[in-house]
């Protein structure tokens, strides 16, 4: 049985423009890819969509139709039958193949839409990491320039403690001098208790 305008070299090309430059040998057209079996299903399905029952009587019962031996012709009405039922069971598959051909499409778009989505998030996820990084580094730098303010707030301080502390050491040393005393006599001779007596001690102690 033959299947007449059977589209061998529009399958062939369109395989070829999936990919596989050149002539296709057998072991090429056996490597199974999504798109060109879906392709080749396509290609099936177009086929045998137009083929009907009365293509299918006249290709095969034409000759058994003029036998008129009655044995003969029991056998042609059962072989009409089994043609029947065979149509019958091509058509169900067919539609089998129809229905399963629309769910793999929806299948492939879900994939390709999820793929989108996915695509998506992973830029917003970039975009927010990129973000993020960009707001620690700049704490982190406000963070230095403030501790190096504080530092020289602190040296700033500092110095002019110790230059508060060495002016007054040398105006002690100065009174000391004039008086002729000794440190414990010259802390001695301040009312013990007093402002005075409290603040010497304590640049004495600091420097």
């Amino acid at each position: 049985m033959s299947f007449p305008n059977f589209p061998f070299k529009e399958i062939a090309k369109a395989i070829t423009s999936f990919g596989y430059p050149g002539d296709l040998t057998p072991a090429d057209i056996a490597k199974p890819t999504a798109g060109k079996m879906m392709l080749i299903h396509k290609w099936f399905l177009l086929y045998f969509s137009s083929i009907t029952q009365e293509d299918l009587c006249n290709t095969v019962m034409d000759r058994l139709n003029h036998i008129h031996h009655p044995k003969a012709q029991r056998r042609t009405k059962l072989l009409k039958e089994q043609l029947e039922r065979a149509h019958a069971g091509i058509h169900r598959k067919r539609q089998g193949a129809k229905e399963r051909y629309k769910k793999a499409v929806e299948r492939h778009k879900a994939v390709l839409e999820a793929q989108v989505e996915h695509t998506k998030g992973m830029e917003q996820q970039l975009k927010l990491k990129a973000h993020l990084a960009a707001q620690i580094e700049n704490s982190v730098e406000d963070y230095v320039r403030g501790l190096k303010k504080g530092q020289a707030v602190y040296e700033n301080i500092h110095t002019e403690v110790f230059n508060f502390a060495t002016k007054h050491q040398a105006a002690l040393n100065a009174m000391e001098a004039k008086l002729n005393l000794s440190p414990e006599n010259f802390y001695c001779c301040i009312k013990p208790g007093s402002s005075g007596a409290s603040l010497l001690q304590w640049f004495h102690n600091l420097l």
